[in-house]
């Protein structure tokens, strides 16, 4: 009787090791994410690719270090290619739009992004978190500068903290979200005519 529960116990184990075999032989990849201090954690495996893209289907962009993405209703991408700081509009079948470099402001001068790290696009305006240069700049579809967010002269912010934004959103009222490096309150917002809201 103990020889038949030991040669059990020995299939059962077998079984359980080819299972826990099998099922990581199909991760591609290791998955992880970020703590607080912007280390590394493994974590469980999300999705799976099916495809890559180094750039649009035509290869007359090269995508290099893409920072965040945005898909509007209509099956655009906006791509904010931080590696060469500018922002890649695909339309859905991944066909080139168009490259912004440089942003034009109302007086005609030019701006370059400095370190890009977040995108969102709504009703025709492309919402841009510039980390090192401490605003978020909001632009038109071709790069044409209808505003520039910078630090709230607010007590609700801390005013000896730098502005430096990473991530915006806007919802459906057109109220925008802004998160910020070493701002833990939590998001700033801001109203659809962009005033900020304490």
């Amino acid at each position: 009787m103990k020889v038949i529960k030991l040669i059990a116990c020995v299939f059962c184990l077998i079984f359980l090791m080819s299972s826990l075999f099998t099922a990581s032989a199909f991760d591609p990849y290791e998955a992880y994410t970020y703590d607080e201090w912007e280390k590394g954690i493994p974590a469980a495996v999300g999705y799976g690719a099916t495809d890559t893209y180094s750039g649009d289907l035509a290869n007359q962009v090269f995508i290099d270090t893409p920072q965040d993405m945005y898909i509007d209703d209509n099956g655009m991408i906006y791509i904010l290619n931080s590696g060469m700081k500018s922002v890649i509009i695909l339309n859905n079948d991944l066909s080139l739009v168009r490259e912004i470099k440089t942003f034009v402001n109302a007086d005609g001068s030019e701006q370059s992004l400095m370190l890009p790290k977040g995108i969102c696009v709504d009703n025709g305006l492309i919402y841009i978190a510039d980390y090192d240069a401490q605003c978020v700049v909001v632009s038109d579809l071709y790069g044409n500068v209808k505003n520039i967010i910078s630090k709230p002269e607010n007590p609700v912010f801390p005013q000896e903290k730098e502005f430096q934004p990473y991530a915006v959103s806007v919802d459906g009222q057109g109220n925008l979200y802004i998160l910020a490096n070493n701002i833990y309150q939590g998001a700033l917002v801001y109203t659809a005519d962009l005033e900020f809201k304490d």
